[in-house]
């Protein structure tokens, strides 16, 4: 139901939008990968394979998150060209509000495969030995510090399918600071994962917190391509990927969501559809505030009225139901 309704702009101008977008192309993602790359690792492929199915699927990036070393990142078998570098980590977090079960895991995503031994060195508790670290137990101050210090150097920090490990009833449990992403889309747009850490990220919106949406397999077994995350690049670059996913400017899903606001004016413009999914004939483009829904519409580009919003993000249905979800642009 529509309760935030906004002024339609006919005959828009969507210079603006487009030259915030020039000379970029789209390209598809997973943000939560393990291979087997020997050490600590419990990936059961070996990441040399990981190339060639990634090809298969048409996939352009895999970030591997193997557990609890730096060893992978420097393998003869690593491409900088397709992979993205970083670990998952667990940790218990002391002093919740409400968790009856307080474990999370956390994926740190790095610009540069030598930036997680910084974060390793900075933080003694992880005791990192030179290639492997420990899983050490952190109050909730220490873990916002952690996640701080990883998008200061450029990085993202992004809380890994959090309803499936932590139970709590206070979604502010979940929140480890500002602009860090939740893993929102697991596995697929149409998993119960899904749902539950999709609500999750309502409510933390609604709570007031600038929270990014993100998309992983947290595959083990094999590539997938059902949780991808499209980003605009420059150029087929790693750094640039994960540059884009600390900013912001991407969309957890398998369509592209572009926008941007002007003084005036709300562009969004959405394509771009991962081609293993290509067949989707029937979608809608659904623009939201803070506020609730503004408009649902079946075409590719739309401009608004802008309105004193805490944020605006857009959303892309088809039949079954969430296929993208774009982050927010917030204006206060």
């Amino acid at each position: 139901m529509i309760n935030d309704l906004h002024t339609i702009i006919t005959n828009p101008d969507f210079s603006a939008l487009d030259r915030k977008y020039a000379g970029r192309k789209p390209y598809w993602g997973d943000l939560h990968v393990h291979t087997n790359s020997g050490g600590t690792s419990d990936g059961s492929v070996e990441i040399g394979k990981w190339p060639g199915m990634m090809r298969e699927l048409q996939l352009d990036f895999a970030a591997v998150m193997d557990h609890r070393q730096v060893r992978h990142m420097f393998l003869p078998e690593w491409d900088d060209a397709i992979f993205i570098g970083g670990s998952e980590a667990g940790t218990m977090i002391n002093g919740l509000n409400a968790a009856s079960y307080s474990q999370i895991h956390y994926n740190m995503l790095l610009r540069d495969k030598g930036d997680l031994q910084k974060v390793l060195e900075t933080f003694p508790e992880f005791q990192f030995d030179g290639e492997n670290f420990q899983y050490p137990s952190f109050t909730k101050e220490r873990m916002c510090e952690i996640a701080a210090y990883i998008r200061s150097i450029g990085g993202a920090f992004v809380h890994a399918h959090p309803k499936q490990l932590m139970v709590s009833g206070d979604p502010l449990d979940y929140y480890y600071g500002e602009r860090t992403g939740l893993e929102v889309i697991l596995g697929a747009p149409e998993t119960l994962e899904t749902t539950d850490n999709y609500k999750l990220w309502l409510e933390l919106l609604a709570a007031g917190k600038k929270v990014y949406a993100t998309a992983g397999s947290d595959s083990h077994e094999k590539t997938y391509n059902t949780a991808v995350n499209t980003v605009y690049l420059t150029e087929r670059s790693g750094a640039e990927f994960v540059q884009r996913v600390h900013e912001g400017d991407f969309t957890a899903g398998a369509v592209g969501i572009k926008m941007c606001a002007t003084d005036y004016v709300l562009l969004v413009s959405i394509g771009d559809i991962f081609p293993p999914v290509l067949n989707v004939d029937s979608y809608s483009l659904n623009i939201y505030t803070d506020r609730g829904l503004v408009c649902t519409i079946q075409e590719n580009r739309i401009a608004l009225k802008l309105e004193k919003r805490v944020f605006y993000r857009a959303e892309i249905h088809d039949g079954n139901g969430i296929i993208a979800i774009g982050n927010p642009i917030w204006l206060a």
